[in-house]
C-alpha cells in the first residue's frame, strides 16, 4: 500500500499487486491494483477492464493507471516531490487529491510478505 496526504489533508493512495523496480519499460501489475480515497470521503477505485495500465517507473516518476488519452489516477515525479491526480480508464476514479496538481506531505508505504 502506499498512502499519501497532501496539503489540503486529502488522503488517498494505491494498493500495488506488484512490487516496484526501478525502472521499466512497459506498465506492468494486474487486476488486483487498485487506488482510494480515505478523506474526505472513503472510496475504492477497481481496475475496470478497459486497459492494463496498472503501473509504471521510470527513475523520477512513478504512475498508477492509465489510458488512451494521457491521465493517471496518480502519479508521483521529483522525488515524490510534486504530485498528479486525473481521472483514468483504468480505474474510471475521480480526482484522489482536491486538485489535478497536489504537494504531497506524508506519504507511508506498507508491504506484506508471504511467509509460507
Amino acid at each position: 500500500f502506499m498512502v499519501i496526504r497532501d496539503e489540503n489533508d486529502y488522503v488517498f493512495g494505491v494498493f500495488l499487486s506488484d512490487s516496484i523496480s526501478k525502472e521499466c519499460k512497459l506498465f506492468f501489475g494486474n487486476g488486483e491494483t487498485f487506488v482510494f480515497n480515505i478523506s474526505p470521503n472513503m472510496k475504492k477505485y477497481g481496475w475496470k477492464g478497459m486497459n492494463r495500465f496498472f503501473i509504471h517507473c521510470k527513475s523520477d516518476t512513478l504512475t498508477f493507471g492509465g489510458g488512451d488519452d494521457g491521465h493517471s489516477a496518480l502519479v508521483l515525479q521529483e522525488n515524490f516531490e510534486y504530485g498528479i491526480s486525473q481521472k483514468s480508464q483504468t480505474f474510471e476514479n475521480e480526482i484522489l487529491s482536491k486538485n489535478i496538481d497536489f504537494s504531497p506531505c506524508v506519504i507511508e508505504v506498507w508491504t506484506f510478505k508471504n511467509y509460507w
